[in-house]
């Protein structure tokens, strides 16, 4: 199982892939040798550069591509092929044979996660998710714009349009801010956090005293330019996303025994250690909806 596959698998089993880049194009070429040399097939690094390029240039976006996608654009294009394919390779292509993999479900999941987190990436399920703020301007569509405006007049992309999905947008900030919609007055809570650098992870962690929204979203590094707050499986979670990759941010509430413990030894020398056996005594837990008034 290549890369793109294991992402694939899990996006379409519920899981998001954290900390991926908009284009990953070595992976892609990768996956694409691979694919061509398990059916004998040759191809120079020139011929599958302008095939990527070409794919790109025709409007596709490769982000979500597999190499059978790619090498399936190029097969389309018969007879003006780029690369030079097997009888057997086209008619596995055709008849999606690729598509029909029989191996049991449980362990398609267990290989595709072990294969990304063996890349550097990070993997969690969807399922039960509750969205409590969501910057990401791509989310409106643009009946949401005329309805928000009254106006059915508005075209898509025009200045207006993008003007009211950011008044939206802002509006939706402010009430989460402010706790117009939730009750985010949890007290000190411990934040376990995930940078996703252009050269890997760094994780960190600390206490923030947690009163409302805006003390969520202090938490956010300054090159971050959308983010969304959920509560999963994990509890109450924050992702920060930037040019590099993504940010994830989860809060967990200390106890009145983890309070306690904190107020006592916040002051000490080796802070992570206190944080690391906040953890281990048992003295934080996770956020749920009842514990801001979902």
């Amino acid at each position: 199982m290549r890369l793109n596959e294991a992402k694939e698998i899990l996006k379409n089993n519920g899981y998001r892939v954290i900390n991926e880049r908009e284009i990953n194009l070595n992976n892609l070429v990768k996956d694409i040798f691979e694919l061509l040399t398990s059916f004998g097939i040759s191809a120079t690094d020139d011929e599958v550069k302008r095939l990527m390029w070409s794919y790109i240039n025709s409007g596709r976006k490769p982000e979500n591509a597999t190499a059978e996608d790619i090498l399936e654009f190029d097969i389309d294009n018969d007879p003006d092929t780029i690369i030079d394919y097997t009888g057997d390779f086209v008619d596995y292509i055709k008849k999606g044979q690729y598509k029909t993999d029989s191996v049991d479900e449980s362990v398609q999941m267990n290989e595709a996660k072990e294969i990304l987190k063996n890349n550097g990436y990070m993997c969690e399920s969807k399922q039960n998710e509750v969205v409590l703020l969501d910057t990401d301007s791509s989310k409106y569509t643009l009946e949401d714009v005329r309805d928000w405006k009254e106006d059915d007049s508005i075209e898509e992309d025009s200045e207006e349009y993008w003007d009211a999905v950011n008044d939206m947008i802002d509006l939706e900030i402010e009430d989460f801010k402010t706790d117009a919609a939730f009750d985010f007055d949890l007290g000190e809570c411990l934040v376990m956090a995930t940078a996703g650098l252009w050269n890997g992870y760094r994780d960190g962690a600390g206490i923030r005293t947690i009163t409302s929204g805006q003390d969520i979203l202090n938490c956010l590094s300054k090159d971050c330019d959308k983010c969304r707050v959920v509560l999963n499986e994990n509890g109450l979670v924050m992702y920060g996303y930037h040019h590099d990759g993504t940010n994830v941010y989860t809060f967990y509430k200390l106890n009145n025994n983890g309070v306690e413990y904190w107020e006592k030894h916040e002051d000490d020398y080796n802070e992570s250690k206190i944080l690391q056996n906040l953890i281990r005594g048992k003295m934080v837990k996770k956020i749920t909806k009842d514990m801001i008034g979902y």
